[in-house]
């Protein structure tokens, strides 16, 4: 009966140690799974920084050609009310001409009008 006794021992103990090993190998790859997992969302983590940088990039150039936009129509705007500044002028001045001329002419026919 020792024997038999002895034999269950060893068998339990043997059961017992494969039992452990089978949860010593399940947490050993769990932890594999872990890394593996960490890796991956690392990598993914990356990449959003990265199309992030890339948007960003893309923004600014957007923003700098806009501001160019509004600084070149600003420059036309000016341009366009400096030609119309002058366009009056030039107008004024052949006015003032046209009346100029018409007095010179009174006072050379003395202010008479036939009709």
């Amino acid at each position: 009966m020792g024997y038999k006794t002895n034999s269950d021992i060893r068998d339990s103990r043997d059961q017992m140690g494969a039992g452990f090993n089978r949860v010593m190998d399940r947490l050993c790859n769990m932890e594999h799974y872990q890394q593996n997992c960490c890796c991956e969302t690392k990598g993914l983590i990356k990449e959003v920084k990265s199309d992030l940088a890339l948007q960003l990039e893309r923004c600014c150039c957007d923003i700098k050609n806009g501001q160019q936009e509004i600084k070149c129509l600003i420059e036309n705007t000016a341009k366009d009310q400096e030609i119309a500044r002058l366009n009056r002028v030039v107008d004024a001045q052949r006015d003032q001409n046209i009346i100029n001329q018409v007095v010179a002419a009174l006072k050379t026919t003395g202010g008479t009008t036939t009709a």
